[in-house]
């Protein structure tokens, strides 16, 4: 069995940038620069947080986080984002999820999507959907690929399956599979129990991003399948886990990424890439 570990992942796209990096930041006069917009105190987007702010700094770029109070007004979180989304001295964003009610859907409408790096915006959302390479995928779906592209697993063709379906993994990362030529089914909360087994049974790629803790463990998959792991779930007493449990479907299936270890760590660089890759567009290189 491999363990698709995201270190070399990571450290890959970090050497590409370095390449092109000082002649951005002459272009720009400056670091390109990313904000993450943070509301409320949720544990495990308090983790992403840091570990995106020292992946940036680690990159040679530059990184803040505005944090705002869950009991919030609405007005104050658009106030920010406007704010950030007309600083010239920003290139791009990041607006932690989930949301208290109605902030996302003001984010889709006043977020700049020349900077919004996770593919938030319905215009951005719309590029991923129509396969557009201008447009920013949210960053988890885009780690996927890349995970899978690195340890050499062959998409087209392919039986993926996919758990969950929110806008930041689910969903996105179904269009991106499509683009690669692959089969997708997408299951969620309300898919009977009999069809999530049978279709886990058969996929050639399974995708977990369902934020459930154990979720794949004694479900049969193939010798062959290739299980990529998107949850990220606080355990009792600190830590992290995500949504396989790694102990039991180890040495069941071909490949597997752990949590922590795995995605998270080619999430962070994949925002890295495309905030250079934002900064890049503004200087016209």
């Amino acid at each position: 069995m491999v363990e698709m570990r995201g270190k070399a992942v990571s450290d890959g796209i970090k050497a590409r940038i370095g390449e092109r990096l000082e002649e951005v930041k002459a272009a720009l006069g400056r670091k390109p620069k990313l904000t993450i917009i943070r509301v409320g105190d949720n544990e495990a987007d308090g983790a992403y947080a840091r570990s995106a702010l020292k992946k940036v700094t680690d990159f040679g770029m530059e990184a803040e986080l505005c944090s705002l109070p869950g009991d919030s007004r609405i007005s104050e979180f658009e106030k920010l984002l406007k704010a950030k989304s007309d600083d010239k001295n920003v290139d791009g964003i990041l607006v932690l999820r989930p949301l208290p009610e109605g902030f996302e859907e003001r984010a889709k409408l006043l977020l700049d999507p020349e900077k919004d790096l996770d593919g938030m915006t319905y215009i951005n959302q719309a590029r991923v959907f129509c396969g557009e390479s201008e447009g920013f995928a949210p960053c988890t779906a885009a780690a996927v690929i890349r995970l899978l592209e690195h340890y050499g697993v062959e998409l087209e063709g392919k039986h993926a399956v996919i758990a969950g379906r929110s806008n930041v993994v689910g969903k996105p990362l179904s269009m991106l599979l499509l683009e690669k030529n692959a089969t997708v089914i997408l299951c969620h909360s309300k898919t009977p129990e009999e069809i999530l087994d049978r279709e886990l049974s058969e996929a050639d790629i399974i995708c977990l991003a369902v934020g459930k803790a154990g979720f794949l463990s004694s479900q049969r998959v193939k010798e062959s399948a290739v299980i990529v792991d998107a949850g990220i779930n606080s355990l009792e007493g600190g830590g992290l886990t995500g949504d396989a449990d790694y102990e039991a479907l180890k040495g069941r299936c071909a490949m597997i990424s752990p949590v922590p270890g795995g995605l998270g760590a080619v999430t962070t660089a994949v925002l890295c890439e495309s905030l250079f890759e934002a900064a890049r567009r503004r200087t016209g290189l």
